[in-house]
Formats: C-alpha cells, structure tokens, sequence
C-alpha cells in the first residue's frame, strides 16, 4: 500500500506552469529505471490491490522529443533560461538517474540534495524549497482517497506540492 513519488512545489516558478511539469515527467524513461532497479513501475498514483486501481498505465509517455516542444512552449527553448532546480531526496533510489535524464533531454542543470529524513520533512513542508522532491506515501487504510483524496485534494495537509485544481476537487467531493 506504497507509492514512492516525484513532486514539485506548484505554487512557485517554473513548476507554477502544467507544461514545465509535463515535460520534466516525458522527459524520464521511468519504465527503463524502475525495470533495471527490478522495481515495480507505479502506474497509477493507487497502488495495485488497493480498491480503484483500474489496471491503465496513466504514465506520460517517455518521449524526450515532445518534452523538449513542451519545455519550448513554456518559454525555455533548449532549456535556455531555466533556473537551476535541486531536487532534495531523503533516498528514494532514483535521483542521479532522473537527474541525468533530465539534464540530456532537456538541457537543463539539476542538483541532487540528499538529506537525512528529519531535516528533508522540515524543508519540503516549509515549501519554499525545494522545488522537486521525492517522497513515498503508506496508506493508512486501503482506499483510493488516501492516495487521490490525502495527497491531492487542495488543502490536504499532505498536500506537499500544493497542487490545486477545482474541477479535480469537485470530482474527490463527488467520490
């Protein structure tokens, strides 16, 4: 009843913009890496077993050459422009090799901040920075609202990302 995740701070440039965030996930094979490490590729942000997994892959497509158009689109032509991003980690396992990916296919810099747990909670809840984190969700029950509903919905305390959307929180509401 696991998911490990990448997340970005959605209140703060350049990851207030949907395009920035959809070309930094096309621009990572995450079927290449976790199959190597022999993980199991979260497909979904509900876990297999847990009631409303549906069994679709909802993964963006790897496709380094769109997420190259998107980050264009956004304003970053060759990443040109793009500030530094720190992707902080308490060591989920697959930073330098996100970090690599991103830096080839979309020329932009990444530094890796590995931090011990305490002291990575207390930044990622202070939301100012880091910009991208990783982190790893338990349910506390097995329901899809402690993935969609807990980790996403505008407010929830572990929201991290503040991420909000109000038509994506009417349907929570719905549920």
């Amino acid at each position: 009843f696991t998911v490990s995740y990448y997340g970005f701070n959605t209140t703060v440039a350049p990851f207030d913009d949907a395009t920035v965030r959809l070309a930094f996930a096309k621009a990572v094979d995450w079927q290449r890496m976790t199959t190597l490490a022999e993980d199991v590729p979260a497909t979904s942000m509900i876990p297999p077993g847990i009631p409303g997994h549906d069994g679709l892959d909802h993964r963006p497509e790897y496709d380094p050459e769109e997420a190259r158009a998107l980050l264009e689109q956004a304003g970053f032509p060759g990443g040109e422009g793009f500030p530094v991003i720190t992707l902080a980690t308490y060591g989920v396992g697959y930073e330098d090799t996100v970090r690599q990916e991103l830096e080839q296919n979309l020329g932009i810099d990444v530094n890796v901040e590995a931090l011990d747990f305490e002291p990575y909670l207390e930044i990622v809840a202070d939301n100012t920075t880091p910009t991208m984190w990783t982190l790893s969700w338990v349910a506390d029950y097995p329901h899809a609202h402690d993935f969609l509903g807990l980790l996403l919905e505008t407010g929830s305390a572990s929201n991290t990302g503040q991420w909000s959307n109000a038509d994506y929180d009417s349907l929570i509401e719905q549920a």
